[in-house]
Order: C-alpha cells, then structure tokens, then sequence
C-alpha cells in the first residue's frame, strides 16, 4: 500500500503538473484461462473509471501514466456441476509510451501496475476460499490506440494480458474500450 501511495505521489507530484491530464470512464471485458484441465471461462464485463496524465517528452513520444479503478470479474464452470465467480477491484497504475501519429491516431504500450484492493469469490458448491490465493499485486501488458474526436474527448481501445499469475493457474486477458475527457 505504501507504494501505491508512493507511486500516486511521483505522478501527480509539482514536475508533472503542467502535464495534459484527463478523466476517463470505459468498460473491459476479461477472459481468464488456466493450465487446469476441465475449467471452462465465460468473458465478463467490467467497469473501470479514473485519472490520466500525458507528458510531452518531445517529437510526438510521451508518457501516458495515471491511476484508475478496474473491474475484472470472472465465471467459470467446473465440469457440469459447480459454477463459480470471482470479483476483482484493482487499482491499476499505467506506465506506457504513447506514440503520436498526427492529429487524430496515437498508439500506446507497455504496462499496467495493478494492485488487487478487494477480491470476493462464490460458488454453487459452497465452499469458496474467498481468493486466499490471489496476488495483491500483478503486472499486464498493455497495448493500444487512442483516437481523438476533439481535443478534448479521445476514444481509447486497448489490450491487456497479465505477465503472470493472478492465482496459481489463473491469467487473465481482454480488450477494454474508455472515453477519455482531457482536462484545457
């Protein structure tokens, strides 16, 4: 959690300020997938809203970093017998260079630092362990477009695929859509 904080001190500390910032509202839909034979996954929607900072660094290269809130939930089904749900609240940190390729298109890379704040778990067998196994923290790959309507309202299309396990045998990916609002 200290890094966390850390970590939103450094992106909206005074060197930054004069950065082009933004709010942002989208959803994603995440697919999980498993080495464990005879699990089956069903894609779920989620919902994810947040901050976003663009810095210049020059020659149409910039960061693009921010915080915000996601919402990876999965279904899967066991055999025919037991169907569970997992709901994961993440605090996801991007840190990703943003490519300018003129006044409309840019494409953006790199990773999403994603700290797990509160995870639940049911199942139609009873017993669920509540995500004991799950990491607080994990890393995604990150790749994708923005495209500007105004200046002030981009669309964003990204995809995202975990550079690990969130639980042993559990690695999630997906694609995500957000309307950006950038701050004048």
């Amino acid at each position: 959690m200290k890094s966390l904080i850390l970590g939103l001190l450094v992106i909206f500390s005074s060197p930054l300020i004069h950065a082009d910032g933004g709010m942002f509202i989208g959803i994603n839909n995440t697919g999980y997938s498993s080495s464990v034979s005879g699990i089956s996954f069903d894609s779920v929607m989620g919902f994810e809203a947040g901050f976003t900072k663009i810095v210049d660094f020059g020659s149409a290269v910039y960061l693009r970093t921010g915080i915000g809130v996601t919402q990876r939930n999965a279904k899967f089904d066991i055999g025919t017998a037991i169907s569970t749900e997992l709901d994961f609240i993440m605090a996801e940190v991007p840190v990703t260079i943003l490519f300018d390729f003129g006044d409309v298109v840019a494409g953006f890379t790199g990773i999403n630092a994603n700290y797990v704040a509160s995870s639940s778990c049911s199942s139609t067998a009873g017993a669920c362990d509540d995500n004991e196994a799950a990491e607080d923290f994990i890393m995604t790959f990150v790749a994708g477009l923005n495209i500007a309507m105004t200046y002030n309202h981009v669309a964003e299309l990204y995809f995202e695929t975990s550079m690990g396990e969130l639980a042993p045998n559990l690695e999630y990916g997906g694609l995500g859509a957000r309307y950006v609002y950038m701050f004048d």
